[in-house]
């Protein structure tokens, strides 16, 4: 490898740091698919998906900055594409059908310290999973000159 790939390439971010985030997800993905599947093919599922989440992200995860690489790390299912993620956990879990029962305008943001999701183009944004690392930086003055305004408000 020439020292200029080298140069190009993320560093591998341990995978201890991004389980709490990938669980949530992950656990919330598997919790939409349909009921009437098998629940072996749904449990599957849930440990494909856990898999793929850390393997894509181990590249674009920074605890630091936690907004880059924000929208490589959504999960996004609309009426006209199944996110390729969730295509690829369902054919591993061995029922592809899995992928197609999920909720239409699906996005599910899967960033350090927060997962949240929306349900439907104008649907509410909900967080499913806060650390309360956006409360500390903004109340603890740390480096807040990092974070946009609207990225250091409290969530309750």
């Amino acid at each position: 490898m020439s020292s200029s790939t080298r140069a190009h390439q993320r560093p591998k971010a341990p995978i201890i740091a991004m389980l709490a985030e990938v669980e949530a997800a992950s656990t919330f993905l598997a919790s939409l698919t349909p009921k009437t599947a098998p629940a072996d093919a749904r449990a599957r599922f849930l440990d494909a998906l856990r898999g793929l989440l850390l393997s894509k992200f181990q590249s674009h995860w920074n605890v630091d900055q936690p907004l880059l690489g924000s929208a490589y790390r959504a999960i996004v299912n609309s009426e006209r594409l199944v996110d390729p993620l969730l295509v690829r956990a369902a054919a591993m879990a061995g029922a592809p059908e899995l992928a197609l029962g999920l909720p239409s305008d699906l996005v599910v943001w899967i960033d350090p310290h927060e997962v949240s999701y929306r349900i439907g183009e104008y649907g509410s944004v909900c967080t499913l999973y806060d650390d309360g690392f956006r409360r500390r930086v903004a109340f603890n003055g740390l480096s807040a000159q990092r974070y946009p305004p609207n990225y250091l408000v409290p969530v309750n």
